[in-house]
C-alpha cells in the first residue's frame, strides 16, 4: 500500500490554518447570482427612488428625519408600488452580505491554487460586491436611506 504525502503548503485539501471552504462551479455561480440580486434589489428599491425623487438635493439629516415620507413619493405613488416593498425587504437581506464577504475570503484562500481562474474571478467579484454594498450601508448616506425607507 502506497502512502501519499501531501506537499501542498496550504495544507490538506486547500485548508488555510484549518479552515477550508471549497465551492464547486454551480455553487459559486449561484452565490454570485444571490449577491447580485441583493445588490440589485437595494439599488432598485432604495437608491433609484432616492435619486428619482431628487432627495439628493436635500440634506441627509432631513431625509433621515422622515420629512419626506417614502409612501407619498415615487414609486409608492405613480409608479410600481411593489418597488418600495423591495427596497424595505432588501435592507434586511443585506445582512447576508457581511457573512458573504467573510466566506468569500475563505473560499478565495482555499481555492487560490487549485481553482480555475474563472472561479477565482467570480469569488473576487462576490467579495467586491459584498464589501461595496456593506460599505454603502455603513456610510452616512446608507444609514440615512435606511431610516428614510423604514419610516
Amino acid at each position: 500500500m502506497e502512502r501519499r504525502i501531501d506537499t501542498d503548503p496550504a495544507g490538506p485539501r486547500g485548508a488555510v490554518d484549518g479552515w477550508a471552504l471549497e465551492t464547486g462551479p454551480l455553487v459559486t455561480a449561484a452565490w454570485l447570482l444571490v449577491v447580485l440580486a441583493l445588490a440589485g434589489a437595494y439599488g432598485a428599491g432604495v437608491l433609484w427612488p432616492y435619486y428619482a425623487n431628487d432627495l439628493d438635493a436635500v440634506p441627509l439629516a432631513q431625509v433621515a428625519s422622515g420629512a419626506h415620507d417614502p409612501k407619498g413619493l415615487w414609486p409608492a405613488v405613480g409608479g410600481p408600488a411593489w418597488l418600495h416593498d423591495v427596497g424595505a425587504w432588501s435592507l434586511g437581506a443585506l445582512l447576508l452580505l457581511l457573512p458573504s464577504a467573510v466566506l468569500s475570503v475563505f473560499a478565495l484562500l482555499s481555492a487560490r491554487r487549485r481553482a480555475r481562474r474563472g472561479r477565482v474571478l467570480v469569488l473576487a467579484l462576490v467579495l467586491s460586491v459584498s464589501v461595496a454594498v456593506v460599505a454603502v450601508q455603513l456610510s452616512p448616506l446608507g444609514r440615512a436611506l435606511a431610516s428614510w425607507v423604514l419610516d
